[in-house]
């Protein structure tokens, strides 16, 4: 398995949002302000040389229309069955057999806490 670092990661993550938004025929500009933010942000986002902030991440991965695994690039089998979830889980369960790059977004956008 290659070792991704942070710098490949987030150029990649730029080139998908700079494809889908092209592919959804939208503007930089467009996107920025549906997301709040300034269109240089949104044109350093897609160059891969500004993170995105974790919190930007679901209005971003709705606007774009895609999951967050398309989002973030996660390919691993149980974010390819993510979309034939049952009912909405509880607690900590949520990023339960999710791969190892969703659990800490998903628990730290989870808005109750575990009661283990």
């Amino acid at each position: 398995m290659a070792v991704v670092t942070d710098k490949t990661y987030y150029r990649a993550l730029g080139r998908r949002i700079t494809e889908r938004r092209k592919a959804l025929g939208i503007t930089q500009v467009q996107l920025a302000e549906q997301l709040g933010v300034a269109q240089q942000t949104m044109a350093h986002y897609e160059g891969g040389t500004l993170r995105v902030a974790v919190a930007l991440l679901p209005p971003l991965a709705r606007t774009l229309r895609l999951s967050l695994e398309e989002l973030v690039g996660d390919d691993t089998p149980a974010a390819k069955t993510a979309g034939k979830r049952g009912p909405m889980p509880t607690c900590c369960s949520l990023a339960a057999g999710r791969s190892a790059t969703l659990q800490p977004l998903l628990r730290f956008l989870t808005p109750w806490r575990c009661e283990r």
